[in-house]
C-alpha cells in the first residue's frame, strides 16, 4: 500500500514514528515501512493469519499513520 504525495521529510517522519509500532505483531503478520516514489510505502504481509486479523492491523496502522502526518503537519 502506497501513501502517495507525501514530501519526502513528512515521509520520513512518519515512518520513524511507526517503528515501535512496527513489533509485537500476531504470528504470521509483519509490516515493512519505507519511503519511496513520492509518498511512504506499506507493505503489510500475512501467513496464514486471516482476513479479519490482517485488515485490523492495516487499520490501526493507518490510524497511526495518519495522526503522525497530522503532528508533522
Amino acid at each position: 500500500m502506497t501513501l502517495g504525495s507525501i514530501p519526502k521529510r513528512k515521509a520520513l517522519a512518519v515512518r520513524r514514528a511507526l517503528e515501535p509500532d512496527n513489533t509485537g505483531f500476531p504470528p504470521g503478520l509483519s509490516l515493512d515501512v519505507r519511503v519511496a516514489g513520492g509518498g511512504l510505502v506499506l507493505d503489510f504481509r500475512s501467513a496464514g493469519g486471516g482476513m479479519g486479523r490482517l485488515a485490523g492491523t492495516v487499520d490501526e496502522v493507518l490510524g497511526h499513520a495518519q495522526v503522525a502526518l497530522g503532528v508533522v503537519g
